[in-house]
């Protein structure tokens, strides 16, 4: 197997754990604020997801002669310009929060998640940037082509990635959301406060 193959294999599983990590995180936040649990959940776990899915799904179809390469080739571009955006978008969120939980805790483990985060997004900018262009470019050349519902294909295949995206990210999200529930049980049955007063008069 080519290295090229190997190193694509290896970050596609990589992006897959934190996408199902950060919904986790995101079912745990959502305790504390719903609104910004579900924004965590959207960008740092479905959109990664359904873009990962779309990857594996699609290059499984034409492998097997399932769907052409133009469909193919047009679902990537596809998921590069808009799923490309969101992430960058849950990039400059993630390495937000970060530096803040880096600064307030003055640990220098989470300074080290910070500046991962930095460069990832300094990176990640400008790898959209530098190729979004030819991206849409070769959105609109393969749109033009004559080949029978294709439009329709694009839909069908991010529907399929979407749905097996949300699947997966939305029971690792419920069960982040149990596991705070938990928490929030147990301290309130172990809080001293919280028990009835019996008078021994």
């Amino acid at each position: 197997m080519p290295w090229a193959w190997v190193i694509t294999i290896a970050i596609l599983i990589i992006d897959t754990v934190i996408s199902i990590w950060n919904s986790y995180a995101a079912g745990i936040t959502s305790k504390a604020s719903r609104r910004l649990g579900i924004l965590f959940y959207v960008l740092g776990g479905l959109v990664p997801m359904t873009y990962v899915t779309s990857i594996v799904l699609s290059t499984l179809l034409v492998m097997f002669k399932v769907v052409s390469y133009t469909a193919v080739d047009l679902l990537l571009n596809f998921d590069f310009v808009v799923f490309g955006a969101a992430i960058i978008v849950w990039g400059v969120i993630a390495t937000s929060t970060s530096i803040i939980v880096a600064v307030g805790a003055r640990d220098w483990r989470a300074g080290l998640v910070s500046a991962y985060n930095i460069g990832a997004l300094f990176y990640d900018t400008w790898d959209y940037l530098s190729n979004v262009g030819d991206a849409i470019a070769n959105m609109v050349s393969n749109l033009t082509r004559d080949e029978d519902n294709l439009i329709v294909m694009l839909i069908a295949l991010l529907a399929i990635a979407l749905t097996i995206g949300l699947v997966i990210t939305y029971a690792a999200y419920r069960a982040g959301r149990k596991r705070a529930l938990q928490y929030r049980d147990s301290t309130i049955v172990n809080d001293p406060t919280t028990q009835p007063h019996v008078s021994r008069e």
